[in-house]
């Protein structure tokens, strides 16, 4: 044995071997060079591992992401994202006292126990008492809604990774309305398909067929208004942005009577005793709103240009998952004709852009603070990784893996009308 590590000895020594006659060999130099190498290769190879840690953290957090948004599809009715009593929308590390405002994460809770108003959130996330955390396992049957249905989906697809009351954990839910127009001129035609216009939006939207955000879902917690900014600039409900609900009266061809037609997503108002609609009602708003989507935790803090406060929840506003929904790389309007078709480019895409269709979807996203598998234990390796995300700063999230899915919501498919029928 101890002839087998002189070996090796000499291996890594790395001198030629000599004889007495041509003078003593110089020992150890190799070794000094591997002493001052072997801590970047532990550094490189620790930094292997935690590219494979975090890359498999991300795949997970992504696959979870998906499981739940696939959940969104098959839930409507008293399951339907609209069914949800408004008061569970708001977070349970979130107060409700005149705004929202968060809580100390050391005590979350401020009253000994929920009122009777904070009830329903706590209960849609399996909360009976101050200083528990939400806990899908723990809700009863009747207080399951679309929101914890999807969220707890989520949850259980992230195993082994779970959710921490950290700051920075969180998966916020939000479902949103959105409706196809062909913008424009009520009865001119748009050159570019043939078809008469429906309404005309104005100067703020483009002209032709496109799909518009008309409602976001929950309606109390839906956009961290900041009127005039270019953040959530409208209440998405209101998306003709004049803050008020738009009702248009039109003349039935048949009956010549006057028939109130809604151009923004509404609710209408019955007649009890003929059962005709007499009104409509909608979800406008001017409160601002410090939460956007439905959160689990309400530990995420979300980017809100122009806001006043401090926004929770969802990252994406109304805007820009409308700009997604256009499928803005779907034909550009300064492309040549495309495969031969007749027309610019613009024609061309307005012809493709009709098929567009109002749906709803579901969108989940997913925030989870990364933390190091084998880092810590190394100094300089932690230290550097703790300079960049910020480790004396809850407020710096390079340190948190984001990931989002979006799948159809039938249930949240708008229904309005902008004309009747010839």
């Amino acid at each position: 044995m101890g002839r087998i590590l002189k070996k090796l000895l000499a291996i890594l020594d790395g001198t030629p071997a000599v004889t007495r006659s041509q003078g003593a060999p110089e020992r150890g130099q190799s070794l000094v060079e591997m002493i001052f190498i072997i801590p970047i290769l532990v550094i490189m190879i620790a930094g292997i591992a935690e590219i494979g840690w975090y890359a498999n953290n991300y795949i997970n957090l992504l696959e979870a992401a998906k499981v739940g948004a696939r959940r969104g599809p098959f839930l409507n009715e008293e399951n339907a994202p609209q069914a949800m009593d408004p008061r569970a929308s708001i977070s349970p590390f979130i107060a409700s006292s005149g705004s929202l405002q968060l809580m100390d994460f050391g005590d979350p809770y401020p009253n000994p126990a929920p009122s009777a108003a904070d009830l329903p959130r706590f209960q849609s996330r399996g909360i009976t008492t101050t200083t528990e955390f939400p806990d899908c396992e723990s809700i009863a049957v009747e207080d399951f809604n679309f929101y914890n249905l999807v969220a707890c989906t989520t949850i259980n697809s992230m195993e082994p990774l779970e959710l921490r009351l950290n700051g920075k954990d969180d998966i916020v839910v939000s479902v949103f309305s959105v409706q196809r127009i062909n913008s424009g001129t009520p009865g001119q035609i748009n050159p570019g398909s043939d078809e008469p216009y429906d309404f005309d939006l104005g100067t703020e939207y483009p002209a032709g067929h496109q799909v518009v955000v008309v409602g976001r879902w929950p309606h109390n917690a839906n956009e961290c208004f900041a009127a005039g900014s270019e953040a959530e600039a409208r209440d998405p409900f209101d998306y003709i942005e004049n803050g008020t609900l738009d009702i248009i009266t039109v003349v039935d061809p048949i009956t010549s009577d006057n028939v109130l037609l809604p151009i923004e997503l509404a609710e209408p108002v019955y007649d009890e005793t003929t059962g005709d609609i007499i009104s409509y009602t909608g979800y406008l708003d001017n409160i601002a709103e410090y939460q956007r989507g439905w959160s689990w935790t309400g530990q995420q803090v979300a980017d809100a240009p122009g806001f006043t406060g401090t926004c929770y929840g969802s990252e994406f506003t109304s805007l820009q998952v409308q700009a997604l929904m256009n499928l803005p790389q779907f034909i550009r309007s300064g492309d040549p004709g495309v495969g031969g078709e007749p027309g610019t480019g613009e024609e061309i895409r307005q012809r493709r852009l009709r098929h567009l269709t109002s749906q709803g979807v579901v969108l989940v996203e997913v925030f989870w603070e990364h933390d190091l598998i084998l880092g810590q234990q190394i100094p300089i390796f932690s230290a550097v990784y703790d300079l960049w995300n910020g480790a004396d700063d809850p407020s710096n999230d390079n340190d948190v893996i984001a990931v989002w899915a979006a799948f159809p919501a039938p249930a949240a498919e708008p229904a309005i009308i902008y004309q009747l029928a010839n």
